[in-house]
């Protein structure tokens, strides 16, 4: 499968799973709680970072343009 389009889902997956996705905070944690315990097809940190959601500090203005393109977050 594509690495876009994993990204994608992962980021439409933890929306599903996190409590309140429209707050980057909460979803950012939804994202490292997934990534952490391989929730996600068994991927972790490095896998979604190779598909273009690295959730390290240096990543996060790619990730966080990539999730404010599928999530109700408030702009």
């Amino acid at each position: 499968m594509e690495n876009g389009l994993l990204a994608k889902e992962f980021v439409t997956f933890c929306i599903g799973e996190c409590a309140n996705p429209a707050d980057w905070e909460s979803l950012y944690d939804c994202m490292c709680w997934a990534a952490g315990r391989r929730l996600y097809r068994g991927m972790g940190y490095k896998e979604l970072a190779d598909t273009g959601v690295g959730l390290g500090l240096l990543d996060l203005d790619n990730t966080y343009a990539l999730v404010s393109q599928l999530s109700p977050m408030a702009h």
